[in-house]
C-alpha cells in the first residue's frame, strides 16, 4: 500500500472511475502498519489501481478503475 500526503489527479487517465472511502481511526492503525510514503514521481500511476492519501490528519482509501 502506497501513502502519498497529495496526489495529483490529473496524472489519471482521459477517463477514470474514483472511489473515495474516509478511513475510521481502526482502519488507519491497520494501514500504518504495511503503508510505505511515496512521491508521485516515485511510482508508476497507470499501474495503481489503490493508494492511501492523508490530507490534515484524515487517512482515505482511493481506488480507480
Amino acid at each position: 500500500m502506497i501513502t502519498f500526503n497529495s496526489f495529483p489527479l490529473s496524472t489519471l487517465p482521459d477517463f477514470a472511475e474514483v472511489i473515495i472511502k474516509r478511513l475510521s481511526i481502526q482502519e488507519v492503525r491497520e494501514y500504518r502498519k504495511k503503508a510505505k510514503l511515496c512521491s508521485f514521481e516515485e511510482v508508476d500511476v497507470k499501474n495503481l489501481k489503490e493508494w492511501l492519501v492523508v490530507d490534515l490528519n484524515s487517512w482515505f482509501l482511493v481506488r480507480w478503475a
